[in-house]
C-alpha cells in the first residue's frame, strides 16, 4: 500500500488550522521502477536515486475544493524545460498590463503558438526580445511573491523550479489573483487548448469530462538526462486540483511520461 501525504502549512497560506494535521490517504500505486512510498516531507529523501537508477520525481497537488496540498518526496529544483513558457507568459501579461495596452496580432500569435504548440522559437522571441529575459521573470514573480524559480538567463528551458512553484503559480492564476480578468480567461483558455502531443501526464489521465488547463516539458539536461514533467488545473464536475510532477535522470521522455501519468492518473481517482 503507498501513501500521498498531506503536507504542512508551509505549502500556502490558504490554510485553515484544522487542515494542519496530518492526514495521510492510502492509494493503490505502483511505477515502472518498483514500490515507492509517498511520504512526509520530513521523511522523504532521494531514495529513487542509485547507481543503476537515476531517476528523481518530486510531485505536489493543491486540493483546491478542500484546501489541502500533499507532496511526494523532498522539495528540490528540476529543470523546467516546456514549462517554462508558463511563468513566460504571465510576465508578458502583466507587462502589457503595466504598460496599459492590448496585445499586438504578432504578440498574440506568439503566445499562442508558445503555449499551444509548444513552439520554442515563439517563447525564445518573447523572452529574449520581450519581457527581459530572466531579469523580467524574476522581477515579476517578486512583485507577486512567488519564489522558487530561478531563470536561466542564457537557455530558458534550463531555468530551475520548485514543483510547488508552478502549482502556485497556476492556482493563483485559477482563482484570479494574478493578471486581470480578461488576460485570467486568455491564459488559461490557451493552456486548455494545448495539441494532443503536447498533453501527456495530466492532460490525458484527467477524470472524463474534466477541463485541463496544462503544460508539458521535457529536455536533456547537462548530466545528458532527460527532465520531463507535466502539470495543470484540473476541473471537475465536483472538484478541482491542481498537480506538477517533475522528473530527471530519465533515460528517455517516454519513460518520464510513464512515470508520471501513472502518478496523475492515482491522483484523479484519489481526488474524485
Amino acid at each position: 500500500m503507498q501513501r500521498f501525504t498531506q503536507a504542512n502549512k508551509a505549502a500556502g497560506s490558504h490554510r485553515q488550522p484544522s487542515l494542519l494535521v496530518f492526514r495521510i490517504m492510502a492509494i493503490s500505486y505502483a511505477i515502472v521502477l518498483g514500490c515507492m512510498t509517498f511520504l512526509s516531507p520530513s521523511s522523504a529523501n532521494a531514495q529513487m536515486t542509485s547507481p543503476a537508477n537515476h531517476e528523481v520525481m518530486e510531485a505536489w497537488v493543491y486540493d483546491v475544493t478542500h484546501d489541502r496540498y500533499y507532496i511526494y518526496n523532498n522539495p528540490q529544483q528540476f529543470i523546467v524545460a516546456s514549462s517554462m513558457k508558463v511563468p513566460i507568459m504571465l510576465t508578458f501579461f502583466d507587462m502589457i498590463e503595466r504598460q496599459g495596452r492590448a496585445a499586438t496580432s504578432h504578440e498574440m500569435d506568439l503566445l499562442r503558438t508558445m503555449i499551444e504548440n509548444s513552439n520554442n522559437d515563439s517563447a525564445s522571441a518573447l523572452y529574449y526580445h520581450e519581457i527581459g529575459g530572466a531579469a523580467g521573470v524574476a522581477a515579476y514573480l517578486s512583485r507577486v511573491g512567488i519564489s522558487g524559480l530561478t531563470p536561466n538567463p542564457n537557455a530558458w528551458g534550463w531555468s530551475v523550479m520548485y514543483p510547488l512553484t508552478m502549482v502556485k503559480m497556476l492556482n493563483r492564476l485559477y482563482k484570479g489573483i494574478l493578471l486581470t480578468p480578461a488576460h485570467r480567461r486568455l491564459a488559461l483558455n490557451l493552456l486548455e487548448h494545448v495539441e494532443a502531443d503536447q498533453r501527456g501526464g495530466v492532460g490525458d489521465t484527467a477524470p472524463a469530462g474534466a477541463t485541463v488547463a496544462l503544460k508539458d516539458g521535457w529536455v536533456i539536461g547537462p548530466d545528458g538526462w532527460w527532465a520531463v514533467n507535466s502539470s495543470g488545473v484540473v476541473i471537475t464536475n465536483q472538484d478541482v486540483y491542481v498537480i506538477s510532477v517533475y522528473t530527471k535522470g530519465e533515460p528517455t521522455v517516454a519513460a518520464g511520461l510513464s512515470t508520471i501519468r501513472k502518478i496523475c492518473k492515482q491522483v484523479a481517482l484519489m481526488l474524485q
